[in-house]
């Protein structure tokens, strides 16, 4: 078969991950030329990678998408003279990974197919937020537009056009007449949706290898994003041989729909096939991705044993591993000591305290444990500089580390709160030697593991840090970041997931954290403030530096803790404090017009909180292209200076006599009711409420 196939690839550095070649050089068995077009930027590195599979790769302006791309090609950068010379097309970006399966059993179904255009998967029809113009492409969307949905469409990543289309004077038209696609909506709607329903009603017949109905209803309100949300029933049960990367950036939104079973199974699965390793996956995903959203979608919590090992590997097979205390209160000593004495005769120990009476009592207790010392460390910094700078020789002498520190009672933590937190400490890290030893198989059975983190506190104070685990810290962690040399994309509306400071992590994970020459002297002297100290940001950043470095990173927790923690999580989400986010994504599609009437009457728009509720909210105006100015925060909450790239202000910085603000309200139920009435009783009526 004559084929053509052009390819579109977009990376905000310019890079060409692995994932890519390897399906240029899959595909190539099944086409005669390639034309590549990067949107943006290509680095020479990548250049060299796409130079193996063809001379025509155009690098144009990061404008108007793959549609923008791909109509370049026609009008300007390759010409429909040169494209007519081929008998068949596809059209393809870098919007997914695999194959996972040989690609001859697709293009061996759907050569047999007599069709005009075919793709890997069809959306069906599914509830839309907005009208299609029917001006566009001539085509008669009035029927869909009255019930308020989306019509069925081929996806864009993959079609394959047969030449009775790819020669038609429709076809060149569709592409001439795409008006200019400005952002992602214009994407869809003047391209992908459009493609089949204008084909589709000019008499060309099309279909798809996946049969959608495997996965969607004929019930419009029930279906969903099946290619974003179930991959791995696309993979197991329907044989998709692609899997889209946006499966793999997490979205709360598959709550409506699924619970996302077995995806945790998902790299493992690929790997099961045999022509696909999931490390070409792991190599994009996490350069690109966000650290917490990768634990999320990939369900990263190791919940394991403590009294059966998953493993029968020998003491002998397992690397060199060291477990490193602090500990400063001498009344807690045989508590913890309780802890260590489930460590491997073979695992070493490292206790540090600045307290020398109980540093000497722990020697004296150790006494007779070969590979265990006690080292005496400044009292500044606490234990985070017990680690950094106390123990800064460890990190090159073992391949695995544990870290785990004492938690007493102060201000901010009542006696049996920081009992309950100390418990989850020690509990998630030193439970039993069989939980041990199941978190080091862990970490040998996935050679990307870098970092577990114990998880976080929920209970009294903590419970107050529910969605707001950064705490004001990122601009903290920033800074860091600047120092260690590393390059972070934080993103103040995502989750961080390491607080607590108490870990397991293979070293070399670690490495930009570790090798930087810490002194006790960067650390706050006593009494340390309760934010944005340097301490502050090392907690949360260790799941960013694995990252940068190349390793993911998760969640651990003891099957008992695990027991009790399912009752908390379950109490949690049963409080009016905090609203599910699916229910608040149904009240905004609800509101919807209410909501854009409110915004047409503003000239500066303001969304009050800092949540996710409130994130929602901005998702939602940027998805109508409303444009809204700021956030505020209430008097006396912590702000940090951006959120979503928008500025953020405390409810007594904003002018309210200003007749054209606007204010929408994106919190839960409880904090509207309280705000409401902040407002109500100042005199202000210009708020919008979701509830």
């Amino acid at each position: 078969m004559n084929r053509l196939a052009i390819y579109v690839i977009y990376d905000k550095d310019g890079i060409v991950d692995d994932y890519i070649p390897h399906f240029l050089n899959a595909l190539s068995k099944f086409v005669s030329h390639f034309v590549i077009v990067c949107n943006g930027l290509l680095n020479e590195e990548g250049r060299r990678k796409l130079e193996k599979f063809t001379d025509d790769i155009y690098l144009r302006p990061n404008e108007g998408y793959d549609g923008g791309a791909i109509q370049d090609v026609f009008l300007n950068l390759y010409g429909w003279g040169n494209v007519y010379k081929f008998d068949e097309l596809i059209i393809s970006n870098d919007t997914f990974y695999g194959p996972i399966f040989e690609m001859s059993e697709m293009f061996d179904k759907m050569d047999s197919q007599n069709v005009d255009f075919w793709g890997v998967t069809e959306q069906t029809e599914h509830l839309s937020m907005k009208a299609i113009d029917t001006s566009v492409h001539g085509v008669d969307l009035t029927e869909y537009n009255e019930k308020g949905l989306l019509p069925k469409h081929v996806q864009s990543y993959f079609i394959c056009i047969n030449e009775r289309l790819l020669k038609s004077q429709d076809f060149k038209q569709f592409w001439e007449n795409m008006p200019k696609i400005k952002d992602r909506q214009d994407a869809s709607y003047l391209y992908e949706i459009p493609f089949s329903v204008v084909f589709a009603q000019k008499g060309y017949s099309y279909s798809t290898y996946i049969n959608s109905l495997d996965c969607n209803e004929m019930k419009p309100e029930n279906n969903y994003f099946f290619t974003h949300y179930d991959p791995v029933k696309l993979a197991v049960q329907l044989r998709s041989p692609f899997i889209k990367r946006i499966a793999l950036h997490y979205s709360g939104n598959r709550l409506h729909y699924l619970a996302s079973e077995y995806i945790n199974e998902l790299m493992k699965i690929v790997d099961t096939f045999g022509i696909y390793s999931s490390d070409l996956i792991w190599q994009n995903l996490l350069r690109v991705g966000d650290i917490s959203d990768i634990k999320n979608v990939m369900h990263l919590n190791y919940i394991l044993p403590t009294k059966a090992t998953n493993s029968a590997r020998s003491v002998q097979s397992m690397p060199k591993t060291v477990v490193v205390a602090h500990l400063f209160y001498a009344h807690l000593l045989e508590e913890c000591l309780g802890f260590l004495r489930n460590v491997p005769y073979w695992i070493d120990i490292v206790i540090t305290s600045s307290n020398q009476e109980l540093a000497d009592k722990a020697k004296s207790q150790l006494i007779n444990r070969e590979g265990a010392q006690v080292r005496l460390v400044e009292n500044r910094g606490r234990d985070m500089s017990a680690l950094l700078v106390g123990c800064h020789d460890i990190f090159e002498q073992y391949e695995f580390l544990c870290f785990v520190h004492d938690k007493d009672a102060n201000a901010m933590s009542p006696k049996r709160e920081a009992e309950s937190f100390r418990s989850l400490l020690w509990e998630n890290t030193l439970s039993s030697p069989e939980y041990i030893m199941n978190i080091l198989n862990e970490f040998k059975e996935s050679p990307r593991l870098g970092f577990l983190s114990v998880p976080q506190p929920y209970h009294g104070n903590f419970l107050n840090l529910f969605s707001k685990e950064w705490g004001g810290e990122i601009e903290n962690v920033q800074q860091l970041a600047s120092r260690l040399g590393v390059s972070l994309a934080l993103d103040a509306s995502k989750q961080t997931f390491s607080l607590g400071n108490a870990f397991w992590c293979r070293t070399s994970a670690l490495k930009p954290l570790h090798i930087y020459p810490w002194s006790y002297d960067d650390f706050s002297a006593e009494p340390m403030p309760v934010h944005s100290t340097i301490s502050h940001a090392i907690e949360r950043v260790y799941p960013y530096v694995a990252q940068f470095v190349g390793y993911f990173s998760g969640v651990v927790m003891s099957d008992n803790h695990a027991a009790a923690r399912l009752v908390d999580y379950e109490e949690i989400i049963r409080r009016d404090a905090c609203d599910s986010l699916y229910n608040i994504e149904q009240l905004i599609q609800k509101r919807s017009y209410s909501l854009r009437n409110f915004c047409s009457n503003r000239n500066v728009k303001y969304i009050y909180g800092t949540g996710q509720v409130a994130k929602k909210c901005a998702d939602y105006l940027n998805f109508i292209n409303i444009e809204y100015d700021a956030f505020i925060v209430s008097d006396g909450e912590e702000k940090p200076s951006k959120f979503l790239c928008h500025p953020v202000y405390h409810f007594s910085e904003i002018d309210f006599n200003n007749r054209g603000i606007g204010i929408i309200l994106g919190l839960g139920k409880k904090y509207t009711k309280e705000v409401v009435e902040k407002l109500k009783s100042k005199g202000i009526s210009n708020f919008f409420t979701l509830h």
